[in-house]
């Protein structure tokens, strides 16, 4: 099992330029990046203080789930550049691990290029809050998902109401 002390969880700012200016979301940033690294650890050493089933986990499956942190801010070439770094190791590092899985951005506009890069390189990409109805198409986005399953349900609930 690789040693927890090599994980460096990094927090960023994550902005969004609006008009010149910059408002500040990390929050949300802080927020998500917390609960990832929080469920990596939980897992990763198998602590089942709040998902039972993942209690000594570690004894049973040989998987060890690392993190890598881009802030996007809100824009997809920023987010592009940042996934592509990961995937082609331009530190020239052949112990660093390939991306398996990708928990992409809040901001639709960011994870359509985002999942256009996922599709082409076999990753499954999770996005939080992305919901534009386009991510919907599998045949452009074969492997995106969205943390909330029902985005499609409840957007078709809203053009009722």
């Amino acid at each position: 099992m690789m040693s927890l002390d090599k994980v460096k969880p990094q927090f960023l700012r994550w902005t969004v330029d609006s008009d010149g200016t910059f408002l500040d979301y990390s929050d949300i940033g802080f927020g998500v990046n917390a609960a990832t690294i929080m469920a990596i650890d939980h897992f990763n050493t198998g602590n089942g203080v709040i998902v039972k089933d993942v209690e000594d986990i570690y004894t049973k499956c040989k998987i060890c789930f690392t993190t890598e942190v881009v802030d996007t801010q809100a824009s997809a070439i920023t987010a592009v550049k940042g996934l592509t770094d990961m995937i082609i190791l331009r530190d020239n590092s052949s112990t660093k691990p390939q991306p398996c899985a990708v928990l992409g951005t809040l901001y639709s506009s960011v994870a359509k290029k985002f999942a256009t890069l996922t599709g082409v390189y076999d990753l499954l990409q999770v996005a939080p809050g992305a919901s534009s109805n386009a991510l919907d198409n599998k045949s452009s986005y074969p492997l995106f998902s969205e943390l909330i399953l029902l985005m499609g349900v409840l957007r078709s609930c809203y053009l009722h109401f």
